[in-house]
């Protein structure tokens, strides 16, 4: 709150920089990320529902068609679980030195 006989500032809201997703959608790259990952993100949920489809078509079975589409997620389940015990007692940039690491034995064979 203001002292006695002080006013608080009377600030304009045009000129208030944006602040939170208003912010970061401003910067034209992580548009073109974010647009990127969102079709990255359709074109699996799109494989995932098609091959569920196709399994049902092939064997009538509900319930391989609903194990298919739950292995879908298998990798995520897995790999979260795993890889956060990793970053929990990595420092913070070792993640990324190991995998940088990795990518250079890789691509220099």
């Amino acid at each position: 709150m203001a002292a006695e006989g002080h006013a608080l500032p009377m600030t304009d809201t045009l000129s208030a920089p944006p602040t939170g997703y208003a912010r970061v959608f401003a910067v034209r790259e992580f548009r073109a990320v974010f647009a990127a990952h969102l079709l990255s993100l359709l074109g699996v949920v799109v494989a995932e529902i098609s091959l569920s489809v196709l399994v049902y078509d092939l064997t009538g079975s509900p319930l391989l068609s609903a194990l298919t589409f739950a292995l879908g997620f298998l990798p995520y389940v897995v790999g979260g679980t795993l890889l956060s015990g990793v970053a929990t007692v990595s420092r913070p940039g070792g993640c990324w030195c190991c995998a940088t690491w990795c990518a250079r034995r890789a691509c220099c064979r």
